[in-house]
């Protein structure tokens, strides 16, 4: 992160403010404005921090605060309960001594806070985390570099966003060099939406490992114009979508029955919402699409 872009920092601080409060994007924006300077430095350092906005405190002294409901605490009870019964489970032997599983059995608070838990932490989360890190210019460790040596192997260079990072920026400037990454950061900030922003940046991550993903030192790279990034993030939405409507997942209220969603560029917003690895993860998607668009023929 070499540059910060306020205005998108502003934007999320809005965002999360107006989910809080369950009011609109302008009252928001109009709140955001008329709260004193220690919250608005008590909101900026929660999101600093990487931790999601939780509550506003009402009496404004405290500014924003985690909550501290004892959830975690319960969470964690019930894992080790679960854990406990499977483990009991697969130890079990013929004749042995029964144990009373009804004393590993939740409760009706450990049942409501799962429920709860399942609620509250399942939907928006990935989205506002990507909307997160995508206006704070978050970037992995070493991706500068990495990158300087995937666009080494593109001879027309890489099309991002309608903007292309020519080849010879690497021949100007050194894996190393922190003219190469503010040059690398500059395509990125033309981007204006921070979630599809932080896509890019998963995209081109994987890309900088793509000889161990195709298990192949020669992937299909055009010679004759730029290669573009972004037809490798849409191809995995599409994937994402198709194989959504196949399982009869939520996705089917928007994209997936013909009815496109309000995602960024045009892309499913559930596909900004899923967790970056996992079987049904963001990267599962982009790494078929990599295969599909950049496997030899």
């Amino acid at each position: 992160m070499f540059r910060l872009r306020v205005g998108l920092i502003i934007q999320v601080l809005a965002s999360e403010l107006a989910r809080l409060r369950s009011i609109t994007g302008s009252d928001a924006s109009d709140m955001l404005l008329h709260l004193s300077p220690f919250e608005v430095k008590s909101m900026l350092f929660s999101l600093l921090s990487g931790r999601l906005l939780e509550d506003l405190n009402e009496d404004a002294e405290t500014g924003v605060k985690e909550q501290r409901s004892g959830i975690s605490s319960i969470r964690k009870q019930i894992e080790e309960r679960k854990s406990l019964r499977k483990s009991m489970h697969a130890s079990r032997s013929p004749g042995e001594h029964r144990f009373d599983e009804n004393l590993l059995d939740l409760t009706e608070e450990e049942k409501a806070a799962e429920e709860k838990g399942d609620s509250d932490f399942q939907f928006g989360i990935w989205l506002r985390h990507r909307r997160i890190d995508g206006a704070l210019n978050r970037v992995p460790p070493d991706f500068y570099s990495s990158l300087w040596d995937m666009v080494r192997r593109f001879p027309r260079g890489l099309f991002i966003n309608r903007i292309v990072l020519h080849w010879g920026v690497t021949q100007e400037m050194t894996r190393k060099e922190i003219k190469f990454a503010l040059q690398v950061e500059q395509v990125l900030n033309q981007i204006a939406e921070p979630e599809y922003r932080e896509m890019i940046v998963e995209t081109l991550a994987l890309m900088t490992r793509m000889d161990s993903i195709l298990k192949t030192d020669r992937p299909n790279i055009p010679k004759d114009r730029p290669f573009d990034v972004d037809s490798i993030l849409h191809r995995a939405n599409s994937l994402f979508v198709e194989h959504n409507r196949l399982m009869g997942t939520v996705v089917m209220e928007c994209c997936a029955s013909g009815k496109p969603c309000d995602g960024a560029q045009g892309m499913c917003r559930h596909f900004y919402d899923s967790a970056p690895a996992g079987e049904f993860g963001t990267a599962h998607y982009l790494i078929k699409a990599l295969m599909e668009i950049l496997s030899p023929t």
